[in-house]
């Protein structure tokens, strides 16, 4: 039907294609621009449309029910989801894939996998695309769908001196590294809190991530010294941002010595170190969190939790490097990855047999699943900590706020403000230490009445 009105339509003027297509959609009950969509392919490609409508006549003979299912939707479904949660491997499918293949004796082995040959063969021979499938419906089931800072000063003349990245030629082989720092001050950027410095290979996307409190250019040339001494191979060039953390004339001169390439990336153009900033969101951010972290105990926990995390990023999680990009037919363009590869797998053709021999006997040593969860029980570790000193320090502001008379139960609350008692202000009456009355608050603290309409706040 449509094939024989596709020419009239196409000579027929406005009100005659109008007229076209109200009767089109009486007769096929297809809305208008579906039919405009046919009517426009049936004039252009008519023995594909043919084509498509003689396979569809043969497919409405066959038998309604389908091919019968492969897979065991419900049992597999879990199992999937289960892997997915103990590797942290739930944003790529294809990923995902790749590690349950790569893994299976061990996953097996702590029983994440039931010994079960059927299973056992599904596993191997599933695609992404029905990998992908069971996960979305297993994760409906779960319900899991989901400034004023001390810098450390920078030489006055580095800038002239260090080149721009942009500005440097660099082969395809490992060697290259991007560094940058996170800070943890959970939105309050007074006082000294934690940072963490994340350095990762260009090629291979090896990680290596440190920690350490306030931002010293001293501090951080250690850490990137000793995360530099774990790095298998020479490094040939180091590209930072022009944070005063890295431009400074300490690191210049270790780099020097150490016949590293140093460079920075332009201001105001993030882009130019995309493969470190995108480990922020990744690793950093979604194995932490954005809590303020900011004392001691708090650093040794963290310190140990990156122990694990480079273990389980680097020998087992499988990654895709963009070879390049093709035009579809439309015209837009699509990027074409490699084959997933651990970042071991990539380094491992330029090492040398001894270094290649013990790191493979260290990853035969470790298993993915003893890390993850070791992860999440450092990650519980970590919240304790936080959550405990914000009930410290709650309670020390509620002490403040009583001592100077700040405060009245019966006709204002206590505002729960945690994180500023150490840089107190003065007030207007002058009273050192005092802080000045503040508003209602939008939550109440625990065991005071809280303002109507409030939620109580659980600390």
């Amino acid at each position: 039907m449509v094939l024989r009105r596709a020419e009239p339509y196409r000579k027929a003027r406005r009100k005659e294609k109008g007229l076209i297509l109200d009767q089109l959609e009486k007769d096929t009950a297809y809305d208008r621009k579906t039919l405009i969509r046919l009517l426009k392919r049936a004039f252009f490609y008519p023995e594909k449309m043919r084509e498509a409508a003689m396979i569809n006549k043969k497919k409405s003979r066959k038998d309604p029910r389908g091919r019968p299912r492969k897979y065991d939707h419900q049992r597999t479904g879990g199992i999937i989801w289960r892997i997915a949660e103990e590797s942290s491997l739930r944003s790529s499918p294809l990923i995902l894939t790749e590690f349950i293949r790569r893994n299976m004796d061990k996953l097996l082995d702590r029983g994440i996998i039931p010994n079960d040959p059927e299973i056992i063969g599904q596993l191997r021979s599933i695609s992404p695309s029905s990998l992908y499938r069971f996960l979305k419906e297993a994760e409906m089931r779960h319900g899991t769908l989901t400034r004023t800072r001390s810098y450390p000063k920078s030489h006055k003349g580095l800038r002239a001196r260090i080149p721009h990245a942009i500005t440097v030629e660099r082969d395809n082989e490992p060697g290259h590294l991007q560094g940058d720092s996170c800070e943890h001050s959970g939105g309050f950027h007074e006082g000294i809190c934690i940072h963490t410095l994340t350095i990762t290979d260009i090629r291979s996307g090896l990680v290596m991530l440190s920690a350490q409190l306030g931002l010293s250019a001293e501090g951080f040339k250690e850490l990137i010294s000793d995360c530099l001494s774990r790095y298998p191979i020479k490094v040939k060039t180091f590209q930072t941002d022009g944070g005063p953390e890295f431009l400074n004339k300490a690191l210049e001169d270790y780099t020097r010595r150490r016949g590293i390439r140093f460079m920075v990336s332009r201001p105001y153009r993030s882009n130019d170190q995309a493969h470190v900033e995108e480990r922020h969101l990744h690793v950093v951010r979604a194995f932490v969190g954005r809590d303020r972290l900011d004392t001691q105990a708090e650093l040794d926990v963290l310190l140990e939790l990156y122990r694990n995390l480079e273990l389980l990023l680097n020998f087992f999680t499988p990654t895709r490097r963009s070879i390049g990009k093709v035009k579809t037919r439309s015209g837009a363009l699509r990027s074409v990855y490699d084959e997933p590869k651990t970042p071991l797998e990539r380094m491992l053709p330029y090492l040398p047999d001894d270094k290649v021999q013990e790191l493979l006997r260290l990853r035969e040593q470790l298993n993915p699943v003893d890390l993850k969860r070791e992860i999440k029980r450092l990650q519980g570790l970590l919240g304790e900590l936080v959550m405990a000193k914000k009930r410290r320090r709650g309670l020390r502001y509620i002490l403040m706020r009583m001592a100077f008379g700040d405060l009245n139960y019966e006709t204002s609350p206590p505002s729960p403000v945690i994180w500023n008692f150490e840089t107190l202000r003065q007030n207007r009456r002058g009273v050192p230490g005092s802080l000045r009355p503040g508003p209602w608050p939008r939550r109440a603290a625990p065991g005071y009445p809280a303002r109507p309409g409030c939620r109580p706040l659980y600390w």
